[in-house]
């Protein structure tokens, strides 16, 4: 069993704070979540949602059971005790049923009074979200107003992330003053509650980001959680929470703080198109998929030659937009180092990536300059062959 007790909530105008003790064996004695921001509400009486999000997969890696000693919403208990948990074991079939046990459940209702809002990496699908959702036409209540920084495992280990976390949240903040938004910055030791096999941000990222939200709940009515997948790649494999996201995100929302996969209906190349003429984005996108340690240092936020940066370079190339974004790419590292990173996606096409499959045909009906077919061919298959020698040598030598 998993107890959660000491529930502690401290505030005043420009910082949060929510923590409760852990006990168990094998966990940190403390769970906590640090908020600063331009603008925070006073909050009401907070239940302990975001304390059953953030240890929900752990509790199942463990097959635990978590006994809390607060409130939690009647509606989060209920489908975490149904269709959550058969989502989650059909997407992880090694996490383990439980039970949540509250020492008091809320029946409270929709949170007319709050406001929407989306975290904010600075990548191109929160941009992407923000263009959609930041429109006039849309609803009020779910027109972004408000971005959200969290430091949950996506920057490394706590112990290397604190500088980049500031710089980060130094960006976000100037971005939202020059945007008319409001902001926050969410810090928390949840990554230290995810080491078990199988917990890495990348498999549970989309748990992580939805408990930090719940700190909030009383703030927001509305949350929109950019999309990294579109529709048709749902539920196709089990490498990412992003891939469940939008049958996902409704069964963590109650009625207080409904959660939203947004733009899954626009492809990669749909949203780089999109945000290709945002002066925010020419100033402010960041990608890269570096060492933490070198993006830190680095004069430009992008190295212009990991994967992701190739990906995103060449696409904005075949676009004919890439100059516009020299603020924040190393574009002549990009430009020596071009055809290797079309070889990038080529190899990505051919492990049937979807990504890299839709810009291979992006590339060719732009008739884009892919250089030699056959040297790139060859070049891939050797890539690949050299990618799985590593692989079993990796895999015999940990056996």
């Amino acid at each position: 069993m998993i107890f959660l007790d000491r529930f502690s909530f401290e505030q005043d105008v420009s910082t949060r704070r929510f923590a409760c003790r852990v006990r168990h064996p094998e966990l940190p004695e403390e769970l906590h979540f640090n908020c600063e921001g331009s603008a925070l509400p006073i909050c009401g009486t907070p239940t302990a949602n975001w304390a059953v999000m953030s240890l929900l997969w752990t509790a199942m890696s463990l097959g635990e059971d978590v006994e809390v000693g607060h409130c939690v919403s009647d509606d989060l208990l209920h489908t975490i005790h149904n269709d959550l948990q058969s989502l989650l074991l059909n997407y992880h079939p090694q996490l383990k049923r439980i039970r949540v046990h509250a020492f008091e459940v809320s029946c409270g209702g929709w949170n007319g009074n709050g406001i929407a809002a989306t975290g904010f990496s600075a990548g191109v699908d929160s941009f992407a979200t923000l263009a959609l959702y930041r429109r006039p036409e849309v609803p009020a209540d779910q027109r972004i107003e408000c971005i959200t920084l969290h430091d949950v495992g996506s920057m490394g280990p706590k112990s290397r992330s604190d500088t980049i976390f500031r710089q980060y949240s130094a960006r976000a903040a100037r971005f939202a003053e020059s945007a008319g938004l409001n902001w926050i910055s969410i810090d928390s030791n949840l990554d230290d509650f995810m080491q078990m096999p199988n917990s890495d941000f990348i498999k549970t990222h989309t748990l992580r980001n939805v408990a930090a939200a719940y700190v909030f709940e009383d703030h927001f009515s509305t949350y929109h959680y950019s999309s990294a997948v579109t529709y048709e790649q749902v539920n196709k494999g089990n490498r990412s929470t992003g891939l469940i996201d939008p049958m996902l995100l409704p069964l963590m929302s109650t009625r207080a703080m409904r959660l939203v996969s947004s733009g899954a209906g626009l492809s990669r190349i749909e949203k780089t198109r999109l945000i290709a003429t945002d002066t925010n984005a020419m100033q402010l996108l960041d990608v890269c998929v570096g060492r933490v340690e070198h993006r830190a240092k680095a004069a430009k936020p992008n190295c212009g030659t990991c994967w992701k940066c190739s990906r995103t370079l060449v696409t904005l190339d075949a676009l004919g937009v890439v100059d516009r974004f020299d603020a924040v790419f190393d574009l002549a590292a990009y430009r020596r180092n071009k055809y290797k990173a079309i070889r990038y996606i080529f190899v990505g096409q051919l492990r049937k990536s979807p990504l890299d499959q839709d810009l291979m045909r992006f590339l060719r009906a732009r008739n884009f300059h892919l250089g030699s077919s056959t040297a790139m061919t060859l070049r891939a298959r050797v890539f690949m062959l050299r990618d799985w020698v590593r692989r079993q040598l990796r895999r015999r030598y940990v056996a």
